[in-house]
């Protein structure tokens, strides 16, 4: 029987001795993998993606982001239209073919020339090169010229009016008619000297920080000091939208809502 232990005892401790290392290594964190594939189907998923939605937005980039004007998806600056009722309702049918036809040749310019590259990667931080398409101008002057055309048409936009059903149907035709004449110049919001924007995606676990993927955004956006005019560049470049509409005769400042 003695003999029988002593075997017997030795082959418990070796067996114990493997389960606990078995159980040990498990137990210790296995390294992260490298973050560039998570990086990659991010941007994919939200860059290139036709019909997400800023509620997708957020949590496909998992940021509060700050502000609600995207651009990009069904809830892009240029896709905005009022509801089907007020189209109805305001006979905005027209506008709506004419925004259909705009907003896809500035998605399309964006897709053709904003880039990114992933250059280097480890399981905590993946830096990419961005190359912009400057859609934030863009957006700005569309903002702008679409003001200006409320202007010529005397609507004042006011606090007690701002976002009632009336606003929104002016400014609507006024956006239209501003992407149309805008439609002429979307070359001039190439990025022609390549420039480029760094930016990291730093990852803590699995989770990246919570606006770097929103700086990514911004930045494939344009958004950039280099790119961003004087008040008085800015008022200048829409005045001349304005006269090469008038002398394509595509706009009239006493019709200004024409189509």
């Amino acid at each position: 029987m003695k003999k029988k232990l002593i075997i017997i005892i030795p082959i418990v401790v070796i067996l114990l001795a493997i389960i606990l290392i078995f159980l040990l290594n498990s137990l210790k964190e296995k390294p992260n993998p490298d973050k560039s594939k998570v990086v990659e189907d991010v941007i994919q998923n939200v860059f290139y993606n036709d019909s997400i939605t800023i509620s997708d937005l957020k949590k496909e980039l998992q940021s509060a982001m700050p502000s609600e004007e995207v651009f990009l998806g069904k809830d892009s600056v240029i896709r905005k239209k009022p509801s089907d009722e007020l189209i109805k309702r305001n006979n905005l049918k027209a506008y709506e073919s004419i925004q259909n036809k705009y907003y896809k040749n500035v998605e399309k310019k964006f897709k053709e020339n904003a880039s990114y590259k992933i250059v280097a990667s480890d399981d905590k931080k993946v830096s990419i090169d961005v190359i912009p398409w400057y859609y934030s101008q863009y957006a700005s002057d569309l903002s702008k010229l679409t003001y200006k055309l409320l202007n010529y048409a005397n609507y004042e936009v006011t606090e007690d009016n701002y976002g009632s059903k009336e606003y929104e149907v002016n400014e609507y035709k006024a956006r239209v008619i501003a992407m149309r004449i805008m439609n002429r110049h979307l070359d001039e919001y190439d990025n022609n000297t390549k420039e480029v924007l760094k930016c990291e995606v730093e990852f803590t676990g699995d989770k990246p920080g919570e606006f770097d993927y929103y700086t990514v955004y911004l930045m494939l956006e344009g958004i950039t000091a280099e790119k961003a005019p004087s008040k008085d560049e800015q008022a200048e470049r829409i005045n001349q939208y304005i006269e090469d509409a008038k002398q394509a005769g595509i706009f009239n400042e006493n019709t200004p809502y024409k189509i």
